[in-house]
């Protein structure tokens, strides 16, 4: 315990071991301590120096003889004291400096927009959650959906949709590699793709007219994040309608 301790202080190998030497044989010469340690004469001469430096130990000279003994570990406590307030204050510093997550702001409309847009999510390559997904990126846009889609899980990245129950059964056909689930579309009306520090909002209009606003801000997006979860961990896997089909 006591050299464990000793070391997260930085004090050097040997001077640990000459220090321990000391504190339990009580007053040395230096010529003991190095027969009794194993150390090079050097060695134990050089610990013995920065023990003293530390004013962990006394050198007592008796008749032309240097006389080691233990003195305090004091010093230990006021140097241990002194670099923990220098921490609290870098620490306190670096608060202070470093800058708060930076927000930017991103708008694509059109078909150009749409494809620059999904580009840009596919190679940003984060797990993609879209909540309150409609269905209109593949119905607007079949041939960017199609090849998005297919690059997408080649990938092998998590795509999760949320899609409102009221959503007609026609329009959701068998995705590969898509996780689904249902919820009820009152909870949240828009249509929002939620992926690493991004989140955006998407407007089908029309496949002229699409709309997509894009935010970076890792803040707001884990809040999103974990809003996402939430639904998720509550909606249903599967969707009844007519009492009878269920997809």
């Amino acid at each position: 315990m006591l050299i464990n301790n000793l070391q997260k202080l930085d004090i050097p190998k040997n001077s640990i071991i000459v220090f321990q030497f000391l504190l339990q044989n009580g007053e040395q010469k230096a010529i003991p301590i190095t027969h009794a340690t194993g150390l090079y004469k050097q060695s134990v001469y050089s610990a013995l120096d920065d023990l003293e430096y530390r004013g962990m130990i006394k050198k007592i000279m008796k008749n032309g003889v240097a006389h080691y003994r233990v003195l305090s570990v004091e010093p230990l406590m006021k140097d241990a004291e002194e670099r923990y307030q220098a921490a609290c204050e870098i620490r306190r510093i670096v608060k202070k400096t470093i800058k708060k997550p930076e927000s930017s702001i991103a708008f694509y409309e059109g078909i150009e927009g749409v494809h620059d847009f999904t580009q840009f999510v596919l190679e940003y390559a984060r797990p993609l959650n879209i909540l309150g997904a409609n269905i209109r990126f593949r119905q607007f846009y079949p041939e960017i959906f199609d090849t998005w889609l297919v690059q997408w899980n080649r990938k092998k990245i998590s795509l999760r949709l949320l899609i409102p129950d009221t959503l007609p059964k026609e329009l959701i056909k068998e995705l590969p590699s898509v996780h689904i689930r249902f919820f009820h579309a009152t909870i949240y009306p828009g249509v929002t793709w939620i992926f690493g520090d991004y989140i955006a909002h998407i407007v089908w209009t029309t496949k002229e007219f699409t709309e997509v606003l894009l935010i970076y801000n890792p803040i707001i997006a884990q809040q999103q994040h974990n809003f996402f979860e939430y639904i998720w961990k509550t909606s249903s896997q599967q969707r009844i309608k007519n009492d009878k089909e269920i997809f």
